[in-house]
């Protein structure tokens, strides 16, 4: 049966035999690169080559490095539910704008604003989310720093938005939208 406690036992399991894999694969190239080395040279180069500490080092665009205890490997898919589940609520807004402009709610609405009316239909629901993310950021203890975190998700807000409206603009059948909404909500309650 697998289960949650088999699984990370396994990832145990690997981590620990991870250098002697390494060591195995690296005997195993050499041989059939035909080099002459002996097994003491051979584990001189791999002990030299296993570089101490993470793989991969965490930054953001201003080069802070976030500080992410090894154990805490969900964080960065979490963070990415949440971008998704911001992205779904765009999408779910322009959903909601179709059927009010079908049901000719802003036909009083001047034609020169109407594009600005549709980027602040499409705020509201996309600003609302981002406040819950933003505010789950700093509960879960996540977040990099109140200012960076605010300008990430301000710049993310727009650019959702603007990635929304030209998927409505450019969408294939307005019915399409809904599915494609549902889709992803189906598939986000899958992951978890």
């Amino acid at each position: 049966e697998e289960n949650v406690a088999l699984r990370i036992s396994r990832e145990k399991l690997i981590s620990v035999m991870s250098s002697d894999i390494g060591f195995t694969i690296m005997k195993e190239a050499v041989k059939e690169n035909e080099l002459s080395l002996s097994e003491e040279e051979l584990r001189g180069y791999f002990e030299e080559a296993v570089a101490e500490g993470d793989i991969f080092d965490f930054r953001y665009s201003s080069g802070m490095k976030q500080d992410v205890d090894p154990s805490d490997y969900l964080v960065f898919p979490i963070r990415g539910i949440m971008a998704i589940s911001v992205v779904l609520c765009g999408l779910s807004v322009s959903v909601y704008y179709l059927q009010d402009r079908r049901s000719q709610l802003f036909d009083r609405v001047p034609r020169k604003f109407r594009p600005l009316f549709a980027l602040g239909y499409q705020m509201t629901g996309i600003i609302d989310i981002s406040v819950v993310v933003f505010i789950s950021l700093f509960i879960s203890g996540v977040a990099a720093g109140f200012w960076e975190e605010l300008f990430l998700t301000v710049v993310f807000c727009f650019g959702c938005a603007v990635f929304c409206i030209f998927f409505r603009i450019f969408r294939y059948i307005e019915s399409r939208m809904d599915e494609i909404v549902k889709l992803f909500y189906r598939e986000i309650h899958y992951i978890q």
